[in-house]
């Protein structure tokens, strides 16, 4: 793996911009019509639409779990072939009380146009399981 060209940078700059601001016209241009998700939990085929529905919650769970912002740490990139790129991602969430929580995750992008979309999403871990630990039952933080 090596430090990221240009473009995938960009790409993740702009991931991590639309993602903060939940713009999800610029979130739904960045995902295949069908991508694969995987996490310690599960791996399935995500429908594009029934991702971009789910978002909403996404960002009410990470509320709840005092997470104020989720920034990028570090990209890493390994080519696979012409059309294809593996991006290994290091993102740090921040909560309200000062707490760093660090998230990793990989992408395969496909190359569209000038720039990519996500085909492969691997979440290394179960988000919903960290962010519930913040604040374990019956603790309303």
């Amino acid at each position: 793996m090596t430090s990221p060209t240009a473009e995938v940078r960009a790409f993740f700059d702009e991931f991590e911009r639309n993602s903060a601001e939940l713009i999800i016209d610029r979130i739904s241009a960045q995902f295949a019509d069908t991508f694969m998700n995987a996490d310690p939990q599960r791996v399935m085929a995500v429908p594009k639409a029934a991702f971009i529905a789910a978002l909403p919650q996404r960002e009410k769970m990470f509320e709840a779990a005092g997470i104020s912002r989720v920034r990028l740490a570090s990209v890493r990139e390994t080519v696979l072939d012409p059309m294809h790129m593996l991006a290994a991602t290091d993102w740090i969430a921040e909560s309200t009380d000062g707490a760093e929580i660090t998230l990793a995750s990989t992408f395969i992008l496909r190359r569209q146009g000038s720039s990519f979309v996500v085909v492969f999403y691997l979440n290394h871990q179960d988000i919903a399981a960290v962010l519930a630990a913040r604040f374990p039952q019956g603790d309303t933080g």
